[in-house]
């Protein structure tokens, strides 16, 4: 086991955690083998190595997705965070 803490500094951590906390709760239930916190701007996993650095690694992916007008950082809402947690965390297969 890996303990590996995450900063957040691409987007507020109200809005990446979503209303209550749903989208923290939807990062948890896509990757059930990890133990996941959040508290401010830092998010700490705990798990296999492997699974922490493929968490970590679409987390960032989530967090650097590009914003290219004023209107949809507003819009940059925890449904469409929710959304594109699905869309990075699905499997493709």
């Amino acid at each position: 086991m890996i303990e590996r803490i995450i900063i957040i500094d691409g987007v507020d951590p109200q809005t990446f955690y979503g209303v209550n906390n749903a989208n923290i709760s939807l990062i948890r239930n896509l990757f059930p083998k990890l133990r996941v916190s959040a508290r401010g701007n830092v998010v700490k996993v705990i798990g296999e190595e492997h699974e922490t650095a493929e968490f970590e690694k679409k987390l960032k992916e989530i967090e650097h997705t590009p914003q290219n007008t004023t209107s949809l950082r507003r819009r940059r809402s925890s449904t469409w965070l929710a959304a594109r947690l699905l869309a990075v965390w699905t499997p493709r297969g």
